[in-house]
């Protein structure tokens, strides 16, 4: 073996070597009746012994890459160690001890794009240098590759791969996926399929140390640690994930000695002006706009906050705070400081029926994406009914999907305080604050509870951990009269209706509209919408040709009229059935 390799395997034959030194010199004394004596190897044997030292012999040229590789300090840390165990099992094997066992086994954790499966390579050829296995080859699998729907198939497929894999690592990308059941109504666990490849996969593997062949799994630290807690017991044994090897994401000064590295002579042969000289004039020249037309929307994200909501009325406070929001950011970025951690991404919604908490939700969607943080300006809107499941462990699954489909969006949940309820409502809370304190969505979607004022005040009790991942509250308040009729106006007047006033003016539709805010059904803005749609049917339903349409002032207060007696009813019926 070269002296390039740290001999392991010639531990083997040095410890045949010194068992039969070791025979030699206890066979007299056997033989004068002096009996077993235990005793190591003399100082003369262990110079006599064959092999280059692990500790003079050179590193392996895999070392040397992951050395000169960027942000790998972890990575380093836990080969460093296994270099020390093998000249450590050197020595005592020297003196006659048993080697330190360690298994091959490892698990990689955390984001992509942090080079796990290039060092994944080269931790593979740093095992076949060191002796710990026959070659240095690497097999990449995907969990699909595992997964077979037809009856055997899985079992045949997870042999077959391990069967491939003796002598070298394999390496099992997005390894989570292994675990995942089939959609947002799977069990609480995986499905037959994947609890047999899991058994075969604990039986197969051998993590005591000797064995030809390492596994290495792949994948984010959350849905790892749920794959090992949810599936067989005996696949922790078989990784120690408590363990594993963590890769961060770069930072920015990580990220520049990558591109320095990546670029300095001999690795890029032309200069960008170069590569202008040699380009076909014909070329197209590609800008940031062709790939996203709105790319610097952030600069004058502060400017459009107010045009974004001109539409709205009543929500002047809410404006202006997100005006602050956006002011904030952009003076963070001028500073070179991240802003994630500054603005809030979860919000409770608190008011009446009516007050635009859908629609302002929709526009912050908008707004957090021109501020950069959202990857679509997309409301994902789902009810109480949507994440709450008939049977054990579904609800969680599915307040998971609902976050997953979520990620990069806002997710707007309507009339939360109806997770108040107890039973499986409350897994639905308490997987929800559990997630949000995950890496994979923190700070990565804006997640909205909606409900009333006093409801959702009861909701936040429930869970001791839900207040404090929400403490960003926004108040919505009935609209005033007044509002009601400048939204009324508004209304009208979109589809070039004239109002007409009469003698007395306005006042007497905004005394209706006073007198219908105080009846508990009414919905405010939602119901103010509702009437004009009423009033634009009837003036053009009414019309035989193309004249201007006019609407009196009197007939909007009719119709007020009518909209309260049916509200008085309705409230009245109701009173009678609670009696």
């Amino acid at each position: 073996m070269e002296d390039s390799r740290w001999a392991t395997r010639q531990i083997s034959v040095d410890d045949d070597s010194c068992c039969r030194q070791q025979a030699r010199a206890w066979l007299p004394q056997h033989i004068r009746g002096q009996g077993c004596v235990e005793y190591g190897p003399t100082p003369t044997q262990r110079a006599n012994r064959p092999g280059t030292a692990p500790g003079k012999a050179p590193r392996p040229a895999a070392w040397t890459k992951v050395k000169a590789m960027v942000g790998l300090e972890a990575v380093e840390s836990t080969m460093q160690n296994m270099f020390c165990r093998v000249v450590q099992n050197y020595r005592r094997s020297q003196q006659g001890k048993k080697p330190i066992q360690a298994p091959l086994n490892q698990v990689f954790l955390e984001p992509p794009g942090t080079g796990k499966t290039r060092v994944a390579k080269l931790y593979a050829q740093i095992l076949a240098d060191l002796g710990l296995l026959s070659s240095g080859k690497v097999i990449i699998r995907n969990p699909s590759d595992f997964i077979d729907p037809y009856q055997g198939q899985s079992e045949r497929r997870t042999r077959s791969i391990l069967q491939k894999a003796k002598g070298k690592v394999l390496i099992i990308d997005d390894a989570y996926m292994l675990y995942l059941g089939s959609g947002s109504d799977a069990r609480d666990g995986p499905d037959a399929y994947r609890i047999l490849m899991f058994d075969i996969l604990v039986a197969e593997l051998d993590n005591s140390p000797g064995s030809d062949r390492c596994v290495i799994l792949l994948g984010y630290q959350e849905r790892m640690q749920e794959m090992f807690r949810k599936s067989n017991p005996g696949l922790a044994r078989r990784f120690d994930l408590a363990h594993a090897i963590h890769f961060t994401d770069y930072t920015v000064h990580q990220l520049g000695q990558i591109l320095d590295s990546e670029s300095r002579p001999g690795r890029i042969q032309r200069t960008y002006c170069s590569h202008i000289r040699v380009r076909d004039p014909e070329d197209p020249v590609f800008t940031p706009r062709d790939f996203d037309l709105p790319y610097n929307r952030h600069l004058q994200a502060a400017a459009e906050c107010e045009a974004h909501f001109q539409e709205l009325i009543g929500i002047d406070e809410i404006v202006h705070q997100l005006q602050e929001y956006q002011t904030a950011v952009a003076g963070m970025r001028r500073n070179s400081i991240d802003a994630r951690p500054y603005i809030p991404f979860t919000f409770v919604f608190r008011g009446p029926p009516g007050t635009a908490k859908t629609s302002t939700a929709r526009k912050m969607g908008q707004i957090f994406y021109d501020m950069g943080f959202l990857s679509a300006p997309e409301l994902i809107e789902c009810s109480t009914s949507d994440l709450i499941a008939s049977s054990q462990g579904q609800t969680r699954q599915r307040v998971t999907d609902w976050l997953e489909r979520a990620l990069g969006k806002v997710l707007f949940i309507d009339e939360a305080y109806r997770l108040a309820s107890g039973g499986y409502e409350r897994q639905a809370v308490d997987e929800l604050v559990d997630r949000l304190t995950k890496t994979r969505y923190a700070q990565k979607l804006v997640v909205m509870l909606a409900g009333y004022d006093r409801e959702m005040s009861r909701l936040m009790q429930i869970n001791r951990g839900l207040r404090s991942r929400f403490p960003t509250e926004v108040f919505f308040y009935p609209l005033s009269a007044e509002a009601c009729w400048k939204l009324m106006q508004k209304e009208l007047t979109s589809v070039a209706i004239e109002i007409v006033e009469d003698g007395s003016g306005s006042k007497a539709v905004v005394e209706m509209f006073a007198k219908l805010a105080k009846m508990q059904s009414w919905a405010s803005a939602r119901d103010v919408k509702r009437l004009g749609g009423e009033l634009v049917r009837q003036c053009f339903g009414g019309k035989a040709d193309d004249s201007k349409s006019c609407l009196g002032v009197e007939g909007i207060s009719w119709h007020q009229n009518l909209a309260l007696r049916k509200a008085s009813v309705s409230e009245a019926e109701m009173i009678a059935a609670a009696l």
